[in-house]
């Protein structure tokens, strides 16, 4: 027997968060295999970014197919939308994921300045905190809290560029550098999940009230 309509639909919700909980977890992974050095964790972030890019086809097939066999309208419609646009984001922050793990695999430097490291493990903690709520914000259609986002993002903007002010005053031989412009790259990716995830509660807003003047699209 054919599912219905909202059945199908219902699937697909469903999907999208066991996808978020996959990048979550991926983001988490990262960060961590990127401050213990341990790149086991870091090849496992890298392998389950296939899991999250095969979850993004096989959601987008199935809005494919839902819009083709159906007409949706209204809140359905939005459902469908939203879905689709957060799948993009999700691959994204899922991607950037990936790319902090492969950080995580190359030289490394053994005596770190530890005012770094501090200010990176605060960045990476409101991001994962951002990160979840955006994806509870999905589960309860909860608009409030997709209206405390973008202030959740602002000291993560801050502790990025108070990073950039850190490294700009580093000085020391190629090795200390080289390891101060990878953790660069690796707080700009950490900087641009922020960045998914406040999108993630934008569209969340737009399912909610249908309102276009709440999205706010990170490319």
């Amino acid at each position: 027997m054919r599912k219905s309509f909202h059945e199908e639909l219902g699937d697909l919700r469903k999907d999208v968060l066991v996808m978020g909980r996959v990048v979550e977890e991926n983001v988490a992974g990262a960060v961590k295999s990127l401050l213990d050095r341990n790149s086991s964790l870091a090849d496992q972030v890298i392998e389950s970014d296939k899991k999250i890019d095969r979850m993004d086809m096989k959601i987008e097939q199935g809005c494919m197919v839902l819009l083709a066999r159906q007409q949706p309208v209204a809140v359905d419609l939005r459902m469908i939308n939203t879905i689709l646009r957060m799948i993009i984001h999700l691959e994204r922050m899922g991607d950037l994921a990936a790319n902090i793990a492969q950080i995580a695999k190359e030289p490394t430097f053994d005596h770190y300045p530890s005012r770094i490291i501090d200010l990176f493990q605060e960045m990476a903690g409101l991001v994962q905190d951002l990160v979840g709520r955006s994806l509870r914000a999905f589960a309860d259609e909860d608009r409030r809290l997709t209206l405390s986002l973008n202030d959740l993002d602002k000291p993560i903007d801050e502790l990025y560029h108070q990073l950039i002010r850190e490294f700009g005053q580093l000085h020391g031989d190629e090795e200390l550098m080289n390891w101060a412009t990878t953790m660069v790259l690796a707080s700009r990716y950490l900087e641009r999940i922020a960045d998914h995830a406040v999108s993630i509660g934008e569209r969340v807003a737009y399912l909610v009230t249908g309102n276009y003047a709440d999205l706010h699209i990170v490319d």
